[in-house]
């Protein structure tokens, strides 16, 4: 895939602040690009501040509280390199379910064969893509993923004369409320500073393993409090679901829904996918994890049914989900019997997302940790600066 952006047009080293809005929590990192290396400087995140009693129109005043905390650790980082505004950029990348991503599609004929120039491509999709989104919404981007001239899928449309053009378009959008307090936040943040919003399933299908996919696969996006699936087939969503289960479900598994636990919990857990704990603490882990891995299946198991009524799930999976609690949620794709559900009836073949992948690893900062939806993002966006 070939994605038309100027975003890395500079030769010069650049900085970014990079922000990612989970479902349940904020990070944020300093990444700085240069010809020869993507380097993450500094990392952090944290959880968005729920409760039962949660209204939903306090998600978006929560989570503007947290970008102003972790914007506090970058904003320091920015003044010890002496970085001025025009020395970096801001993306932020939103999940479900702050941001609702589908694909559609445009196509027409010129009244005469025509070469295909940016100026031209864009004003076709102009006039034929309206830019309404679902009432309550604001649409905050757009890409095109796919393009066809005379029927024929092209990398490189500019230049070529056509007579019919095809245009898949990636569009996302946000609830109102959500949009406007994350953009009244960073003009508070970084006043007089453009604030680039990108959507995380459109990201991660620039990361080399999926844009080089030549058929189809399913991508399963796992956060704190939600997951959600999708169907992508040619870089197009064929379509999508959402599933009320997250990695902080299992870790609620794990310590009994007692908060005060969740650190060691994590450990716990950490150990146990390793096979380090001891016996007596593995069975006990084993043990809260029964009901956990219920609920997931069924959870999972909807998602996939409710898919399954217009498409089928390619069995090629790939899983963006926190590292600390990856080998839980493949042992369990796996395990599972998700056949009825799949394009060749046979089960479900996830693979982490990893940024640490050979196609494209970043170098960290030895303090940095290993937030992984965050560094996916910084490599989606090294991979961007090479598709130029």
């Amino acid at each position: 895939m070939r994605v038309f952006s100027s975003f890395f047009a500079e030769a010069t080293p650049r900085y970014s602040v990079l922000y990612d809005i989970g479902s349940g929590s904020v990070g944020a990192a300093l990444i700085e690009y240069t010809d020869t290396h993507v380097r993450v400087v500094s990392a952090l995140r944290e959880p968005l501040p729920f409760s039962d009693e949660q209204h939903a129109d306090e998600f978006a005043g929560l989570i503007a509280h947290t970008l102003a905390r972790v914007s506090e650790s970058v904003r320091e980082e920015l003044g010890r390199r002496s970085l001025k505004p025009h020395e970096y950029d801001i993306r932020t990348i939103v999940h479900t379910p702050w941001a609702y991503t589908h694909s559609t599609s445009v196509s027409g004929h010129f009244e005469r064969e025509t070469v295909v120039t940016r100026n031209v491509l864009r004003s076709f999709v102009a006039e034929r893509l309206s830019t309404s989104a679902p009432e309550g919404h604001t649409q905050f981007n757009r890409h095109i993923t796919r393009i066809e001239l005379n029927g024929y899928h092209t990398n490189n449309p500019y230049k070529k004369s056509a007579t019919h053009l095809s245009v898949s378009i990636l569009v996302s959008s946000m609830p109102s409320a959500i949009y406007n307090v994350i953009n009244e936040a960073f003009a508070n943040l970084f006043p007089g500073h453009t604030i680039r919003i990108d959507s995380f399933i459109y990201t991660s299908m620039q990361l080399p393993e999926l844009a080089d996919t030549a058929d189809s696969y399913t991508f399963v996006d796992i956060g704190g409090e939600r997951a959600v699936v999708y169907v992508v087939r040619d870089h197009t969503i064929l379509a999508h679901a959402q599933i009320p289960f997250g990695v902080q479900h299992v870790l609620r598994g794990v310590t009994h829904n007692d908060p005060e636990k969740t650190p060691a919990a994590a450990s716990l857990l950490t150990m146990y996918l390793a096979n380090t704990c001891t016996p007596s603490q593995c069975r006990k882990v084993e043990e809260a994890l029964e009901p956990v891995e219920a609920e997931w299946t069924r959870a999972f198991g909807e998602a996939a049914a409710r898919i399954t009524k217009t498409h089928r799930l390619p069995t090629p999976t790939y899983v963006s989900v926190d590292a600390q609690s990856a080998a839980w949620f493949i042992r369990t794709l796996k395990k599972i019997d998700f056949c009825q559900f799949t394009v060749t009836t046979e089960p479900l073949a996830p693979r982490i997302l990893s940024f640490e992948s050979e196609v494209s690893a970043l170098l960290l900062v030895e303090s940095v940790p290993k937030d992984t939806p965050l560094l996916l993002a910084a490599r989606s966006l090294a991979a961007l600066r090479d598709r130029v």
